[in-house]
């Protein structure tokens, strides 16, 4: 299908929006580009990228003046936003639409009116298929692109005698304080899962843990293909990017996939198999283990992850999503007004959210009663966080020692 877009972010987005306009362009007719208002947002965690709006503006208003599609990859208004353009304008004959890649909570800034105005929003939606999908009832659901065939994100042949585990948290906070004006989602668990990983290191005797934070992703994608076991998060039920690149680099990869993300996840791939090892952080310890003991068991699982990727995953089949997505939305964009789920049933809700909630409910509160308090569990501020980092790593001790 002979289409033109430009997909726009505020931010690299850890160059999703990248990889889906990479993918379009190397296996459909569709002709994508990436305009980012900011591409160091991150700092040192820079990501491959295409057009900058400081230095590529002129182009990117030329490119948006005769597009078919503008895919939106943030929640701003069309006539006032940080770009200070008025997109309806400029875009003159282009149909919109706009992907989620983040809690509503999170980008209505803890506001629940406003996050149930952007869930509402009138514009056709895409929404990522992982944790964030049972948030947009309206949202069509699309994968994540990782490209199998790019030389860092295929499997390398790998030392065994000192097996490296991986782990690169997005969040410094705890897996059980949420922070003021946030979601349970916004974490993967750093303090207690680095905890884990170098007590299970020291008492094997066995391995070395490399934790990776704020570097360019190039070089943190090259320090996993090197490394021999993966983790992504074991906490709030969702997978991550990070583990899908692990996949297709051929390791072992821990997470942990609630039922709702699991369902997600068989859905976008047209089947109910995964190779994820689905273990949550408190039942992680032996399983790590294992791995760390068993180089064979490593290569097996691994290569069975690669297999899996290439065979349900492949960014050749994936990007097809969206090529679905815009095909309707040129055609028949009244597709996009249908729900995928009634937010107003409350066995819909049941097992689309509350079930998989209550259940990341009654982990907090197993480790607060091994805390014998709450306290430790509420909410924390940016003016109180320095101050209870010391006890969050001595509860952590408490918690996973009193799990053995």
């Amino acid at each position: 299908m002979a289409l033109t877009v430009v997909h726009i972010a505020l931010t690299p987005l850890a160059g999703s929006p990248v990889r889906i306009v990479n993918a379009l362009n190397r296996y459909t007719e569709v002709r994508a580009r990436l305009v980012v208002l900011n591409p160091y947002a991150y700092g040192n965690r820079t990501f491959t990228g295409d057009l900058d709006w400081s230095s590529d503006k002129e182009k990117a208003l030329e490119l948006l003046r005769e597009i078919d599609i503008v895919h939106l990859h943030h929640f701003f208004e069309l006539d006032d936003n940080p770009f200070g353009i008025n997109f309806n304008k400029v875009c003159h004959h282009a149909r919109f639409v706009r992907q989620f890649h983040t809690h509503p909570v999170t980008i209505a800034r803890g506001d629940q009116g406003r996050a149930r105005e952007i869930v509402n929003s009138a514009i056709p939606q895409l929404v990522i298929g992982q944790y964030h999908e049972r948030f947009y009832p309206r949202a069509r659901v699309v994968p994540n692109i990782v490209p199998l065939s790019h030389d860092l994100y295929r499997p390398i042949t790998r030392t065994e005698s000192n097996p490296v585990i991986f782990y690169a948290p997005t969040f410094d906070h705890s897996a059980w304080q949420v922070p003021n004006d946030s979601t349970r989602w916004d974490t993967k668990g750093a303090p207690e899962t680095e905890f884990l990983l170098h007590r299970v290191v020291a008492e094997s005797g066995n391995g070395r843990v490399v934790v990776r934070r704020n570097l360019p992703h190039d070089e943190c994608l090259r320090e996993k293909q090197a490394s021999d076991i993966a983790v992504d998060e074991m906490v709030t039920g969702s997978y991550h990017g990070t583990g899908l690149e692990a996949l297709a680099q051929g390791l072992p990869t821990f997470a942990h996939l609630d039922s709702r993300t699991l369902n997600t996840l068989a859905e976008v791939t047209g089947t109910s198999c995964h190779p994820w090892l689905n273990f949550r952080l408190e039942e992680a310890e032996k399983p790590l283990r294992e791995l760390i003991q068993d180089a064979g068991l490593r290569r097996e699982l691994g290569a069975y992850a690669r297999v899996w990727m290439e065979k349900y995953y492949n960014d050749s089949d994936m990007v097809l999503h969206y090529l679905r997505a815009y095909e309707d939305l040129t055609r028949e964009p009244d597709k996009f007004k249908n729900f995928r789920f009634d937010p107003n049933s409350r066995r819909a809700m049941w097992f689309i959210q509350q079930q998989d909630d209550m259940v990341w409910e009654c982990r907090r509160a197993q480790v607060a009663g091994r805390l014998g308090t709450e306290h430790s569990l509420t909410p924390t501020s940016h003016a109180n966080k320095d101050r209870k980092s010391n006890g969050i790593v001595h509860w952590i001790r408490l918690i996973l020692n009193s799990s053995r």
